[in-house]
């Protein structure tokens, strides 16, 4: 339907209207516009980025500087004396529910307070960088997406383990980027970057034990067939002895696996086969015994636990 009667103006006046919008739009809401609606190239052209060397250059440089604490201005006191972040801390379910798309603050509210105003800078560097990367991964140029994706990436993981950074072991709070399209397109850049399988799955994997609760079902994305993601996710558990939270959390993203592909999940024999891994696992052995019925396994293997 043309509410506008836009199919019978000539070519050079719509040109004429788009760009007379395109005048009217902030910085910002212009190169998303460019973007989703014009081309990845001409947002990128607009945003002065259409070299991808460059681009990748100032990441570097933007990470290295990250890395040497000048950004740091102390430590967000209001952050750190909130007693229902630490009650989730250990919850990727509440935490996912939590800080999802930075909705811990009000959105209403666009001050930070006095830590975070000092914060902007770094936090603002890291969404227009992540920005970025996304419209050069929609631009197709996936080499470049992918270096900028782990390198930022990199930079968060790296840097949330020392306060002395940022003034907060947790970054991605004050990041206000769609992390939703971040980690698609940076799978998607990543699928088209790494086409061994199995180095796939392992990145793709160790992505998704570093931020959970933003990767979400996204690293998903990343397959086309569940061996090498099964593989990967076994490798992980292995090697995170006695840490049974993020054990768990690796084995339920296998069961979702198996229900993405549509393949039945052996819930039995596969918790019989994580418990060489973390005695922990026998809960969900029984668990998987009492869902077929056999309540004579699973009283047995409560009295093993």
């Amino acid at each position: 339907m043309d509410k506008y009667g836009l199919t019978d103006r000539p070519k050079e006046e719509l040109t004429a209207i788009i760009e007379k919008l395109m005048g009217q739009l902030k910085y910002e809401e212009r190169i998303e516009f460019l973007a989703q609606w014009i081309s990845p190239q001409a947002a990128l052209d607009e945003a002065g980025e259409g070299d991808g060397v460059r681009f990748l250059e100032k990441v570097r440089a933007f990470c290295d500087k990250c890395a040497d604490g000048e950004y740091y201005h102390g430590y967000d006191e209001d952050y750190y004396g909130d007693e229902d972040y630490y009650s989730s801390y250990n919850n990727y379910d509440s935490q996912y529910k939590k800080y999802k798309n930075n909705k811990y603050y009000d959105e209403d509210e666009d001050d930070y307070g006095d830590f975070n105003a000092t914060s902007k800078e770094w936090a603002n560097q890291f969404v227009s960088f992540f920005k970025l990367a996304v419209i050069y991964s929609k631009n197709r140029d996936y080499a470049t997406a992918f270096t900028a994706f782990a390198a930022l990436t990199d930079c968060i993981y790296r840097t949330a383990s020392d306060e002395e950074i940022f003034g907060t072991n947790n970054p991605t709070y004050y990041i206000k980027t769609d992390w939703d399209e971040l980690f698609a397109e940076y799978f998607v850049s990543m699928k088209n970057m790494l086409p061994d399988a199995g180095q796939r799955a392992d990145s793709a994997i160790e992505i998704w034990t570093r931020f959970p609760e933003y990767c979400g079902d996204l690293v998903m994305n990343a397959f086309d067939e569940i061996a090498c993601a099964e593989q990967a996710i076994r490798s992980r558990i292995a090697g995170l002895t006695d840490e049974w939270f993020a054990q768990h959390s690796l084995y339920e993203l296998l069961t979702r696996f198996y229900v993405r592909f549509g393949l039945e999940f052996d819930e039995v024999e596969t918790a019989k086969s994580m418990v060489r891994y973390n005695p922990i696992f026998k809960s969900e052995l029984v668990r998987g015994y009492m869902n077929r019925g056999m309540w004579d396994e699973a009283i047995l293997t409560i009295g093993e636990a």
